[in-house]
């Protein structure tokens, strides 16, 4: 089963406090549908807003939170965190669906684990990993490898393959799932840097088979 989508996030950079460097940032995500590791959620439009604030090496993006152990700029990330997933209606509704049978399930907590390794030209290629457990639902574990590799100025093309173990996929995509690689997913994600005010666009087209 394949679905195309469509989803762009727009940053603002509020402000720097003192000389401690709290910055508070402004995020608004607009999608085209809501997918769920593959599953779709919510196949209306919607858009979410909401705050950010990063000290030092610490992020806060309401319930979920992280902490990246090097510089962006180096060859190795490491990030550590946990997150609030769910898969209800979006923030504020574009379209006139309603809930029904696919944005059913309670909500998760996962605590995870992130590892990138940049390389090559200004270290734009990189792979990586991610693992993930959740922590109050079905208590099992989730992870995905990644590939990026740059395509044009300020634009990648991205691929994602997953893997779940059986009670997370029975979870994601109903009773009858087994475990095993899960979903595979390209995106291409394009970049605009300079805008009239301090902050960046971030446009993704990804297309996501189970």
């Amino acid at each position: 089963m394949t679905k195309t989508f469509f989803y762009t996030l727009i940053f603002f950079s509020l402000s720097s406090l003192a000389q401690d460097k709290v910055q508070i940032n402004l995020a608004a995500r607009f999608a085209s549908r809501t997918i769920l590791r593959g599953a779709e959620v919510f196949p209306g439009s919607g858009l979410f807003i909401g705050p950010s604030f990063a000290y030092k090496k610490f992020q806060l993006r309401g319930p979920n939170i992280s902490y990246q152990h090097f510089q962006r700029k180096d060859s190795h990330v490491f990030n550590v965190g946990s997150r609030l997933i769910r898969d209800g209606a979006p923030m504020i509704r574009l379209s006139d669906h309603t809930d029904d049978y696919r944005n059913q399930r309670e909500s998760s907590f996962e605590f995870y684990l992130r590892y990138r390794y940049k390389f090559g030209f200004r270290n734009k290629f990189y792979v990586g990993a991610e693992f993930a457990r959740d922590l109050i639902e079905y208590r099992s574990s989730y992870s995905e490898l990644h590939l990026w590799v740059p395509f044009l100025p300020f634009t990648t093309i991205n691929y994602k393959l997953a893997h779940g173990t059986k009670k997370t996929n029975q979870f994601l995509y109903g009773p009858e799932a087994v475990p095993g690689f899960t979903h595979q997913a390209f995106a291409l994600r394009f970049v605009i840097p300079k805008l009239p005010w301090p902050g960046i666009i971030i446009n993704t087209l990804e297309t996501t088979w189970i």
